[in-house]
């Protein structure tokens, strides 16, 4: 690797969560194997310290659920680390805002995919969460935590997605991202892929709101304006972030889960498993059949890891050779 460690670290203290959603990456046979081990925390405390990595993002599963947290967290802002955590805000309350206060967490993204309660709730899968995530942004922008949200979305919720931003932006939220849902997991098996022609509707409403708190990412809509697929960096020697799961085992990036290279920070430590990264260079070679297309060069072929979910040689994602947009997965 170019760098001695990674800029920022994600790292997944548990894999449990209180919520089904039904569009879940992680619900699914490539997760489910990773289970819990009591000693991360201690373990990824000490390689953090050792390692002098500066960003660190807490996420899961569900975070809080995860046993140490607030030890974790208190340990690694003694050593002034920049520290964000995902989560879906329903187990937040005012002691939970206090701390988060206290310690200087430097941001909270709260996952909320619904304006409203009855859709919410149908896609977090849990009766009543909706309305304790909603409480949760009150509770934190209250007490003038850095609060943002991340939005997935999907065929179910793609129409409310302009309901939701403009009850977010009626809260102060100062960063709003919306992106388009990966296929993978519980997605994947119920197809919660939007259309493109959704897609680029939800785009224009962004573009004519011109607001610069909202983000929003389509990997359709950008296959479909550059005319190739995502390019990946998978095994990319100068790759900056890594991932590390509950059980230890080290990921370039979350959906490098499907290749199951069995790097584990409890083998190698996290300098031998962040030097090792590049042996997932491998599976992010040019297909054949993309040998000679004008934009090869650039994309190498699109996301292996969602190549391989769909069991094809290049990205399905990819345009090139497709009659319709339709038959973009």
């Amino acid at each position: 690797m170019y760098f001695s460690s990674p800029f920022e670290l994600y790292v997944d203290l548990t894999g449990k969560c209180n919520l089904n959603c039904d569009f879940c990456m992680r619900k699914w046979k490539y997760y489910t194997g990773h289970k819990d081990d009591g000693r991360i925390v201690q373990a990824l405390a000490e390689e953090i310290v050792k390692n002098d990595i500066p960003g660190i993002v807490i996420t899961g599963g569900e975070p809080f659920l995860a046993p140490g947290i607030f030890e974790f967290i208190i340990f690694l802002k003694s050593y002034k680390k920049k520290i964000k955590i995902t989560t879906n805000g329903t187990l937040v309350n005012g002691n939970t805002a206090d701390f988060l206060k206290k310690y200087g967490v430097n941001e909270v993204q709260v996952s909320i995919h619904a304006s409203y309660a009855r859709l919410g709730d149908a896609m977090n899968g849990v009766r009543g969460s909706h309305a304790k995530t909603a409480a949760a942004l009150d509770i934190m922008l209250e007490k003038n935590i850095n609060v943002t949200t991340k939005t997935t979305v999907t065929a179910r919720n793609i129409r409310d997605i302009p309901a939701l931003c403009k009850m977010l932006s009626s809260k102060g939220i100062k960063k709003m991202k919306f992106s388009e849902v990966f296929q993978m997991g519980s997605a994947f098996r119920k197809n919660m892929k939007p259309s493109a022609a959704e897609l680029k509707k939800l785009a224009a409403f962004f573009d004519n709101l011109d607001d610069e708190r909202v983000i929003f990412q389509s990997e359709t809509l950008n296959a479909l304006k550059n005319k190739f697929a995502a390019v990946c960096s998978l095994g990319d020697k100068y790759a900056t972030t890594m991932e590390i799961l509950a059980d230890g085992t080290v990921l370039p990036c979350a959906y490098a889960v499907v290749f199951e290279e069995g790097l584990n920070i409890f083998k190698t430590g996290l300098k031998g498993a962040w030097e090792a990264l590049t042996d997932y260079k491998k599976y992010n070679t040019l297909p054949d059949e993309c040998i000679g297309c004008p934009g090869a060069s650039a994309c190498s072929g699109g996301c292996p890891a969602r190549a391989r979910i769909y069991k094809t040689a290049k990205d399905p994602l990819c345009p090139v050779g497709k009659k319709n947009e339709k038959e973009m997965v």
